[in-house]
């Protein structure tokens, strides 16, 4: 989900899981590889997550627009 005022972009992202027969990581480790959840922790000035490593987690950003 994606919501835009003039000040501010909220994004919402579900990931459906790990692809079955991959390694699953906890999420604090994909965190530390710096990946998509790096980025996002660069570009917003809040972010969350809800779920569990391994099931589908939801993460939610807020981005100040300039």
């Amino acid at each position: 989900m994606l919501e835009r005022s003039r000040y501010l972009l909220s994004i919402t992202v579900t990931d459906a899981g790990p692809t079955p027969g991959c390694k699953r990581l906890s999420f604090p480790e994909q965190k530390s590889h710096g990946g998509g959840l790096g980025r996002v922790a660069s570009l917003s000035f809040y972010w969350d997550w809800d779920g569990c490593a391994g099931l589908p987690v939801t993460v939610k950003a807020r981005i100040e627009l300039p």
